[in-house]
């Protein structure tokens, strides 16, 4: 949370983190929780954090009980990607093949390195490490 009248902050995943500008309600996804819709009605930016007012949540103790959380948005919101981009939630979980067609796993999750990204495959023997790039992937 951020000060005392309810704003939360937000630590965006996006490249462009101003995106949150093009939104007007986030869903506030939580362990155990079913997810809530909240409207914004407010929002700042502050070094790498959104700020959010969010319609509701008016107290330091409505703010803390979302601590933590993960906010999202439903997928027919998110915008266009180019050909050849994905979104992670669309990676993880893929099967993994060699060019000779040689199961090596799942995409378990992906790092993010200054280079470029490499994806964890994982399987029930082995872990591998293959960097996203157009070289290493078809």
């Amino acid at each position: 949370y951020q000060g005392n009248k309810g704003e939360i902050r937000a630590l965006p995943l996006a490249k462009d983190p101003e995106r949150f500008n093009l939104l007007k309600e986030v869903w506030v996804i939580t362990p155990n929780i079913p997810p809530a819709v909240y409207n914004i009605q407010k929002i700042r930016y502050h070094t790498k954090y959104a700020i959010l007012k969010l319609a509701g949540c008016d107290t330091i103790s409505q703010a803390q009980k979302i601590v933590g959380a993960e906010l999202g948005i439903p997928e027919s919101r998110l915008p266009r990607l180019p050909e050849d981009t994905y979104y992670e939630f669309e990676l993880i979980g893929l099967k993994v093949y060699t060019a000779g067609r040689q199961y090596l796993g799942k995409i378990d999750s992906i790092l993010h390195t200054a280079a470029n990204d490499v994806y964890v495959v994982v399987n029930n023997e082995r872990e591998f490490l293959i960097p996203a790039v157009k070289q290493a992937i078809k």
